[in-house]
Formats: structure tokens, sequence, C-alpha cells
């Protein structure tokens, strides 16, 4: 798994790393997780829909890619898609994420 960052926020700031492994995975108040990926494969989202509980349409729409911008709740669960922005040389190129 191409992991880019995994990390707690607690209160709003970055708190600690978490180690992505295959057992279920639980947040206290205040806190959630942000997990950076760069193209993972259906096993590695299936093992993310395990540990983190992970609603099946939010998976679906993260290995499908090119959606539109959006924010879909899923019980106490956010899935966010957003547009990024960055440059390549002297032009602007975009990318999404989800």
């Amino acid at each position: 798994m191409t992991v880019i960052a995994s990390y707690i926020y607690r209160n709003g700031k970055r708190a600690e790393e978490v180690a992505l492994q295959s057992q279920s995975f639980a947040t206290r108040d205040g806190e959630f997780v942000w997990i950076g990926l760069a193209e993972p494969t259906s096993d590695e989202m299936d093992s993310l829909k395990m540990m983190f509980g992970l609603h099946p349409l939010a998976v679906e729409d993260a290995l499908n890619g090119q959606q539109v911008p959006k924010i879909d709740v899923y019980g106490d669960q956010l899935f966010v898609v957003i547009k990024t922005a960055h440059l390549e040389g002297d032009k602007i190129a975009y990318g999404e994420t989800c």
C-alpha cells in the first residue's frame, strides 16, 4: 500500500502517526484519522474498509476516481472529494483527492 500520510488529529492538530494494520480502529471524541494513499488497490481498500468500518459506497467511489467534488455523510463518517491544483513546470495541473 502506498501510504502518503496516516495520522490521528486530535482537537484539530496532528497528534500521532497511525500504523495501518488489519485490526479494527476507533477514534475518541475530538479525533479523526487522515489517510493519504496513492492509487490503492481494491484489496488495500477492503483492508481499510474493515479496519475503519468504511461505508461501501465511499470505498467504491474512492476506487473509481473521476468523481465530481462532493461531501457524502455516512453516519459519523464524511467522504469528501475535492479537486486539487499544482504546478507542473509553468502550467497548472489539476488532480483529485477523495
